[in-house]
């Protein structure tokens, strides 16, 4: 068998490797975890943003549609009130529902 023998100075190389890695290992790791949690963070307020975003348009839409409607039944005809038909008639009218033509996507 071949005996395997350093000199002084690779053995000091080769400590000094050594202990350089072992140093370095502590601030791969809190570097690794830092850079985690300010990942997390960032996704976290891009994610609020969005579904605020989303939020405020469906509630917008929302009170645009209850304005309407609203609106519609302050308009429909007080002397017609207990004639189903006529409301019928009156509420088959195309321009009264203008405002949910539109669809809400997500």
């Amino acid at each position: 068998m071949m005996k395997f023998s350093l000199n002084l100075s690779h053995r000091v190389a080769l400590t000094a490797l050594v202990l350089f890695c072992i140093g370095f290992l502590p601030l791969l790791v809190l570097t690794t975890t830092k850079l985690e949690q300010n990942l997390t963070q960032l996704l976290s307020n891009q994610q609020f943003a969005s579904t605020s975003f989303v939020a405020s348009d469906i509630e917008r839409k929302i009170l645009l549609r209850m304005q309407s409607l609203q609106d519609i039944a302050k308009s429909l005809p007080v002397d017609k009130m207990h004639d189903p038909a006529a409301i019928k008639q009156y509420l088959s009218e195309p321009l009264l529902f203008t405002g949910f033509i539109q669809a809400v996507f997500l």
